[in-house]
């Protein structure tokens, strides 16, 4: 290479920025300090500020009592019945039947440990929250035996223990 077609690097002022001071470069060759002024650490404690009175006023929801509709959308969408339309369906029902008075469906079904085809509804007016902040709420099994007809029917607490 030939000594005059060398490219010599432009200097930069590599001076510690003084207090409140930054560099701020257009491009990779100049650099030249910026003043930040008094109003930067104001703004940003403004800001902090801001945020933890935001974090602070906001609800925790895992301490307030779910809504109906939490825990309608925690039983995957079955209605909540009431606590008297339970205890007026009598044994010997059909599911069918069930169905129609209690005026819905419920996704929720399993056979239990006998064997019985058991549906699943939440209990209005028992919402509550478990220890993982989940909406739960009282149940009633409704158990179907091997005819179709209602053979148990069993309500469970539903409380967060």
């Amino acid at each position: 290479m030939h000594p005059s077609s060398a490219v010599e690097a432009p200097s930069v002022d590599r001076r510690p920025a003084a207090r409140g001071e930054g560099f701020l470069t257009d491009d990779a060759t100049s650099a030249r300090p910026v003043r930040l002024g008094v109003r930067a650490p104001l703004a940003l404690t403004a800001l902090l500020l801001a945020m933890v009175a935001c974090g602070c006023s906001a609800r925790d929801e895992s301490t307030q009592t779910p809504t109906e509709a939490q825990v309608r959308e925690a039983y995957f969408d079955t209605p909540l019945i009431s606590p008297e339309a339970a205890r007026e369906v009598g044994l010997g029902i059909t599911k069918r039947a069930l169905t129609e008075r209690l005026g819905t469906a419920s996704v929720l079904e399993f056979t239990d440990d006998a064997g019985a085809d058991c549906v699943v509804y939440p209990v209005g007016g028992t919402e509550a929250r478990d220890s993982y902040g989940s909406p739960i709420a009282a149940e009633v099994w409704f158990c179907f035996g091997p005819e179709g007809r209602l053979v148990a029917k069993r309500r469970y607490p539903g409380n967060a223990s």
